[in-house]
């Protein structure tokens, strides 16, 4: 008894019960006071009685049934059900409308529009409740207590802000509140310049949908496995430069990586829980051999960076594809083998599978399995098209096929581009270039890679000497003896132009030098490059692939790729 009398207060059924008794006798007493005037039949008031009666069974069964709420008329929610959010572990959020606060209170429109905005970006964050838009617009203009208006709408956190233009820029404030203890959880402040304002709203949406999917951990950024919870942290992240989504990409030039290490190294400061933060240091200090730091400091970081991942985050996908590249590095393949499998595994039970499709396809490349290597790039390219290392990988793939023009065209996309970010790509349609035998192309493409790459002194050099082959090798030789190309990506440069020129023993031993010597196994896709096709049929290119302990994995697995097949029981053959 005592659970139905509180059922019937929880759906305000003695409320309803009450007004409509008051209502209904005040309706009685009109109609005795005027049924004779009226001259009205006997049974008058008999038949209204019997009205108001059904009318009040009526009243109390919509009463138990439905709510008046901001939002409008809306069915009442069982008690089971009235702690949804509690019971399914759904964070729920109200976004009230942004305040304007500009001198000459005229942007109201604008503010309007970037809360309907974050209205829409946040509905698409799985696993996040979003109070509509009518139950936010109810309390514009009022100046009520956060805690009373979580508790009306009955969400666990409130998104507030305001709007301020002054002269040709406007400042937006969007801060996170907790509406149970008032608690400020986030708070961010963008200027942007007045020249598109839809554009401006649907940025700012992007990012704070971003920055609270990390601040409460729902959605796609929020369930990564080893993600941050602090902002900050995650700024520093996004500063480093190196996250494709989240995945890692390898910065183009040692001051770079420097620099991408130092905003790593900031992240994991302000939060030291922050895996994906240490499997970049990991990712970096591994590849920094490689790029001309010291050796010795490098893999210390980088096994300080691989214990803390491990121990974070054993079975994150990103954490294992790390430590695949680590064991490449080794020419450990049968080890690098097994975290692949069980990198991609751990990307499927985290349903993450698209944001390595980059690492899987430089996997398959690495063996020279190429039709593989090309179905992941080109699914990165579908999801991703922007991505320039992606589409660079994907051209040197079409150009060690063969195919040309395939080549050419995926690096012709980033024509209209400038920066460094898209020297790879521009350096793949060169190396198209060379192969086709084209000069107009290659001068065009050669122009563009020298307008983009902040260090173009090797391509200048070769360009003012294409047309003297014995010129050109005696300055490339002349650099390798010079401090500032003594790291991989000037001689890997060299090697390239050596190639072109007619020399493929001084690219071979290039190759050679930066694979084996300085353990850097993860690159040894670029052997299958186009441009290193007479590197391929010298006798010692079979050397290489037996000092990378390659042919000994491809006989172990029967997978030989697609340039090399086995002769006999013991021995293999290459082709161009």
């Amino acid at each position: 008894m005592k659970d139905l009398i509180a059922e019937l207060k929880r759906r305000h059924v003695f409320r309803v019960g009450i007004a409509y008794a008051i209502v209904a006798w005040v309706l009685l007493q009109i109609v005795v006071s005027v049924k004779e005037p009226l001259r009205l039949p006997e049974w008058a008031d008999t038949l209204v009685i019997v009205i108001l009666a059904v009318g009040f069974v009526i009243a109390l069964i919509l009463a138990w049934a439905f709510d008046l709420t901001p939002e409008g008329i809306r069915r009442t929610a069982s008690a089971a059900n009235d702690n949804t959010t509690a019971a399914d572990g759904l964070a729920s959020i109200a976004v009230l409308p942004f305040a304007d606060m500009s001198p000459d209170h005229d942007q109201e429109y604008f503010a309007d529009g970037i809360t309907e905005e974050l209205l829409n970006t946040l509905a698409r964050i799985r696993d996040l409740r979003v109070s509509g838009r009518t139950s936010s617009f109810y309390f514009k203009g009022r100046n009520e207590d956060l805690r009373s208006i979580g508790a009306a709408l009955g969400v666990d956190y409130i998104l507030e802000g305001s709007v301020r233009k002054a002269g040709e820029r406007v400042r937006i404030t969007a801060q996170l509140i907790n509406a149970a203890t008032d608690a400020h959880l986030w708070s961010e402040t963008y200027d942007r310049t007045l020249e598109d304002l839809f554009e401006i709203q649907e940025d700012i949406a992007k990012s704070v949908a971003n920055a609270l999917q990390i601040t409460l951990g729902v959605g796609g950024l929020g369930g990564i496995p080893g993600m941050t919870r602090n902002a900050a942290a995650y700024d520093e992240y996004l500063l480093a430069g190196v996250a494709d989504g989240v995945d890692m990409i390898l910065p183009t030039s040692l001051p770079e990586i420097r620099r991408s290490v130092q905003h790593l190294e900031r992240a994991v400061a302000l939060d030291p829980d922050f895996s994906l933060a240490w499997a970049g240091l990991l990712f970096l200090n591994s590849s920094s051999p490689t790029m001309g730091a010291g050796q010795g400091e490098a893999e210390a970081k980088a096994r300080e960076a691989r214990e803390r991942a491990l121990a974070l985050t054993p079975d994150s996908p990103f954490t294992l594809a790390n430590l695949v590249w680590q064991k490449a590095d080794d020419r450990d393949w049968s080890a690098a083998a097994d975290l692949y499998h069980q990198m991609m595994e751990a990307a499927a039970r985290y349903a993450m599978a698209e944001h390595l499709q980059y690492r899987a396809g430089m996997f398959m490349h690495m063996f020279g399995r190429l039709d593989e290597a090309i179905d992941h790039y080109e699914r990165v390219r579908l999801s991703d098209p922007l991505n320039a290392q992606n589409a660079a990988y994907l051209s040197d793939s079409y150009l060690s096929r063969g195919d040309v023009d395939l080549a050419l065209a995926e690096a012709e996309r980033f024509h209209d581009y400038r920066g460094s970010g898209f020297v790879l790509a521009k350096a793949s349609g060169l190396m198209a270039a060379m192969v086709s035998g084209d000069r107009t192309e290659l001068d065009s493409r050669l122009a563009q890679l020298i307008e983009s790459d902040p260090d173009p002194s090797i391509a200048i050099a070769m360009r003012e000497r294409l047309d003297d082959p014995e010129t050109a090798l005696a300055e490339l030789k002349h650099m390798l003896d010079e401090p500032k190309y003594q790291n991989a990506f000037a001689r890997n440069i060299v090697a390239i132009w050596a190639a072109y020129f007619g020399a493929p023993e001084l690219s071979l031993e290039l190759i050679h030098d930066f694979l084996v010597r300085g353990n850097n196994g993860r690159l040894v896709f670029l052997v299958w490059r186009g441009v290193f096709r007479d590197v391929r049929m010298l006798p010692g290119f079979k050397d290489l692939l037996q000092d990378l302990g390659l042919a000994d994995y491809w006989r172990q697995t029967g997978n030989w790729g697609y340039f090399c097949r086995p002769v006999g029981e013991a021995d293999f053959e290459c082709w161009r």
